[in-house]
């Protein structure tokens, strides 16, 4: 009866260190993995965090800024931590490694590239040319590389004026775009006075350019006077 109980103990205490073995060699099969290809382990990590914050809406992929590729890193006897030293954005981004036996940092800078489709010029356009829906189409770009800013519908763009002359194949970007002069300076505008019950209209000359909203310079042509006006329509202006 000893014997049989001594031989059942001796299984479970095998069967535990059994367990305490494997546990021990995954630890270390993960911690040699990131040792021996740290890059595809922090790629993957970097991009399952960036499809967790877009619910997987962008595709993703990473690159190493300043990084010789037969780089490997110090020995550590547990997977390093992986912290990421601001908000993970398209771009680079700084990362920081870190392991606690044997203590030691490692700071990295990687690229994250983001895609997405973006308004694009189909055609060249000319200094204050109208962008038209015929003028532009959707093409997938690294908006990590889109420092400027970028546009992703159609409907953000046209109707805006362009600034100056571009290229076809150019990202459009809020800096290259405006709202359209619907009044310049110098011309002859209508100045509309609108009151409850009242409206009616003079001849003026802008003192300024301006676009739907704006409000500009103008003087009355018949009294002289200058006042301030908003713009509501091409060669019209309102004053409230």
């Amino acid at each position: 009866m000893t014997q049989n109980f001594n031989n059942n103990l001796s299984i479970v205490q095998n069967l535990k260190i059994g367990r305490v073995f494997v546990f021990f060699l995954m630890a270390s099969c993960s911690a040699s993995a990131l040792a021996s290809d740290w890059r595809t382990v922090l790629e993957e990590e970097l991009i399952q965090r960036w499809q967790t914050l877009t619910n997987g809406q962008d595709s993703a992929a990473v690159s190493f800024v300043g990084i010789r590729s037969d780089y490997q890193l110090p020995d550590c006897q547990h997977r390093p931590d992986i912290r990421i030293q601001k908000a993970l954005q398209p771009g680079r981004n700084g990362i920081e490694l870190g392991c606690s036996k044997p203590y030691w940092q490692q700071h990295f800078a990687v690229q994250l590239h983001v895609y997405q489709n973006v308004i694009t010029l189909r055609t060249a356009l000319r200094s204050n040319e109208l962008v038209q829906p015929h003028h532009i189409h959707q093409t997938r770009q690294d908006i990590g590389q889109l420092n400027k800013g970028f546009y992703t519908r159609t409907d953000e763009v046209v109707g805006l004026q362009i600034k100056r002359s571009l290229r076809p194949g150019t990202v459009l970007n809020p800096d290259m775009l405006e709202l359209p002069q619907l009044v310049k300076r110098g011309q002859h505008v209508a100045i509309r006075l609108k009151r409850p019950g009242i409206q009616v209209e003079m001849e003026g000359t802008a003192l300024a350019s301006g676009h739907k909203g704006q409000r500009i310079r103008v003087r009355n042509n018949q009294s002289q006077k200058v006042i301030s006006a908003t713009v509501i329509a091409r060669d019209l202006v309102q004053v409230q």
